[in-house]
């Protein structure tokens, strides 16, 4: 049976944003022989839509709805979102994925599944000039900068309880299939010349605490996990999901899915074969992929 590929983008992150592109992330999963699941980044809060957050194709913009949806219609293909959670807009962010299954039903289309993720964390004037907190939030993943520039006028640790403290709450919303990435708060991250984590060295104990405080609320909501390999090709050189964090979810019976993050199609799967590997590692027979927003359970080979 094929792996599914549950996390792919329709473009890169940059600036101007280029336009959604389905039929290449399409074809490139029919060569490498996955099934593959579109989760683009869905609307944000208004506050967010009209702040000075940078256009680098963060989410899809008022404009482009249309277009975005008409591939989908044109090959009757389901449609997927990563809806990010936002602290204090919670009702508008149902509101949002309400707006997106109403545009999917006008046109017949299945929705494949919704990740939840949490790019945003609430700020103050304390992080005046980072982009979104015009809006009162911070894009903190947007680049290295920014998120240095976070750690240093807060601290390691206040990013580690703001960051955590947010997937859980982001799993009592009770609208998603699935968490991504979870340990993205190391997109960053790398070992340093001491051998310690650059950023978090000195609070290992409080991530893993953290951490697996996450992994427990997504078992508690029952949705799956993800094992995202983008981490794979950072300087961090793992999946964010560290085998040690995988096992525990594994023996709390959490479902995992597979998502390569691809922001181009040549990415589509990257990583897999190493995933497997560490998932076979640890005991894991099996993963999960999504039908019309319900899990397929795969055996893996």
């Amino acid at each position: 049976m094929k792996y599914y590929d549950n996390h792919a983008h329709l473009r890169q992150h940059l600036d101007p944003a280029p336009p959604h592109l389905l039929r290449p992330v399409v074809e490139s999963a029919k060569i490498k022989g996955v099934k593959i699941g579109i989760r683009e980044h869905a609307p944000l809060p208004a506050k967010l839509m009209e702040s000075r957050l940078s256009d680098f194709g963060v989410t899809i913009y008022n404009h482009e709805m249309e277009p975005f949806f008409n591939q989908f219609q044109e090959t009757n293909f389901p449609v997927g979102f990563e809806l990010d959670f936002i602290s204090g807009s919670e009702d508008e962010t149902i509101s949002i994925l309400a707006a997106l299954k109403k545009e999917a039903d006008k046109r017949c289309l299945e929705i494949s599944g919704i990740h939840g993720s949490a790019h945003f964390l609430p700020a103050g004037k304390d992080l005046e000039g980072l982009p979104g907190v015009d809006a009162g939030y911070v894009s903190w993943d947007l680049d290295e900068d920014v998120f240095r520039s976070y750690i240093k006028r807060k601290s390691p640790e206040q990013f580690l309880y703001a960051y955590f403290g947010a997937i859980v709450e982001l799993t009592k919303m009770g609208i998603y299939d699935a968490l991504s990435h979870l340990e993205l708060a190391r997109k960053f991250d790398r070992v340093g010349a001491n051998g310690e984590s650059v950023y978090f060295g000195e609070c290992e104990k409080l991530y893993d605490k953290l951490a697996r405080e996450a992994v427990e609320a997504v078992g508690e909501a029952g949705m799956a996990l993800e094992l995202n390999t983008a981490g794979l090709f950072r300087s961090l050189g793992r999946p964010y999901l560290s085998e040690a964090l995988a096992k525990y979810a594994s023996e709390l019976k959490i479902p995992i899915c597979l998502g390569s993050d691809a922001h181009k199609p040549e990415d589509i799967e990257a990583g897999f074969e190493t995933a497997l590997k560490m998932l076979i590692k640890i005991g894991v027979n099996s993963v999960v992929g999504f039908e019309n927003r319900n899990r397929v359970e795969i055996t893996i080979e």
